[in-house]
């Protein structure tokens, strides 16, 4: 058992993509774009992962403003 967060991208910021493209090349081994990620798409990978009791926010502002996609579960 045990709460699992996660934080990735958000597919509802317009500016994602450009703040993407300027910071993915600094990490080395990262893909040369990251992909930011729908709401239900980030809720469906947790669920895959086996997590249960999911839940899914913007960090910092609302879906149009954050660049953050917070998810949370409990493992199993």
């Amino acid at each position: 058992g045990g709460t699992v967060i996660i934080v990735g991208s958000n597919a509802h910021c317009p500016r994602m993509m450009e703040y993407a493209g300027k910071v993915s090349h600094t990490y080395e081994g990262m893909p040369p774009r990251q992909q930011p990620l729908e709401r239900n798409e980030l809720q469906d990978r947790m669920r895959q992962a086996g997590l249960i009791d999911i839940g899914c926010l913007p960090i910092g502002g609302d879906w149009q403003d954050s660049m953050l996609l917070g998810g949370w579960g409990k493992k199993a």
